[in-house]
C-alpha cells in the first residue's frame, strides 16, 4: 500500500488528504470500490422490479390485474408461492435429482426430523403410519398443501416457520404475502391481520 495521499479531487476542489491504496485512491474514492458499491445498491431494486412489475398482458389490459385483498380465501398463485418459499429454503436444499429423471430424492436427518415433528404435532397422526421414505413424505405434504383449506395453509406455514425460526424465511414469506395481496403478515411468530388502511 502506498503512503502517498489519494489523487482524487474532492467536491470542494481540493486534493483528498486520505492515504492512497495500491490504486492511487483512498478507500472512499477508489473507482473500483465505488462501482462495486453502486452495483450492490442497484441489485435489490432491479430484482424488485422484475418480481413485482406487471406483465406485458396486464399492462396492455389483456389480462386482469388482481386488486382484491385475499382475506377469506387464497388463490393458486399465493398458495403455490408460499410452498415454493418453504421448498426453496428447506426441501430442495436437501434434494438431489435422479440422473436422467425429473424425480428428486429427499434425504437427510433434518428433513426426517421435521417431517416426524409435523406428523406428530400438527397432523397428530400415528407415527406407525409415517411414510418410511422422505420423498414419499414430502410428496404427501405437497398434496396436502395443494388441497387443504386456505386457513389450513396458514396453519401449516405458521408451525413450519416457528420450527425453523429463520429470519430469511420470514422475510421471503412476507414478501410473497405482500406481492400476492394477502391480508396477513407473519409477525412475532404468528400470522396477523393487516388492519391499518395504509398497510393495505
Amino acid at each position: 500500500m502506498s503512503s502517498a495521499n489519494c489523487k482524487a479531487i474532492t467536491k470542494s476542489g481540493e486534493t483528498c488528504k486520505l492515504k492512497a491504496n495500491s490504486s492511487g485512491y483512498c478507500h472512499i474514492h477508489d473507482p473500483k470500490k465505488i462501482a462495486e458499491y453502486e452495483a450492490k445498491q442497484h441489485l435489490p431494486e432491479m430484482f424488485a422490479v422484475e418480481v413485482s412489475a406487471k406483465t406485458f398482458s396486464e399492462r396492455r389490459g389483456l389480462k386482469p390485474i388482481s386488486e382484491i385483498i385475499q382475506i377469506d380465501s387464497m388463490n393458486d398463485a399465493l398458495r403455490n408461492s408460499l410452498w415454493n418459499v418453504l421448498s426453496a429454503n428447506f426441501f430442495l436444499k436437501y434434494s438431489k435429482s435422479l440422473l436422467y429423471s425429473s424425480d428428486r430424492i429427499y434425504s437427510g436427518s433434518d428433513i426426517d426430523v421435521f417431517i416426524k415433528y409435523i406428523w406428530e404435532n400438527y397432523f397428530k397422526h400415528p407415527l406407525d403410519n409415517l411414510p418410511s421414505e422422505s420423498r414419499a413424505s414430502v410428496n404427501w405434504l405437497l398434496k396436502y398443501f395443494q388441497k387443504c383449506q386456505w386457513n389450513e395453509v396458514y396453519d401449516f406455514v405458521e408451525i413450519t416457520m416457528n420450527y425453523f425460526r429463520n429470519p430469511k424465511l420470514v422475510e421471503d414469506i412476507n414478501s410473497v404475502l405482500e406481492r400476492e395481496l394477502a391480508g396477513y403478515r407473519f409477525v412475532g411468530g404468528v400470522f396477523t391481520d393487516i388492519t391499518n388502511e395504509q398497510e393495505i
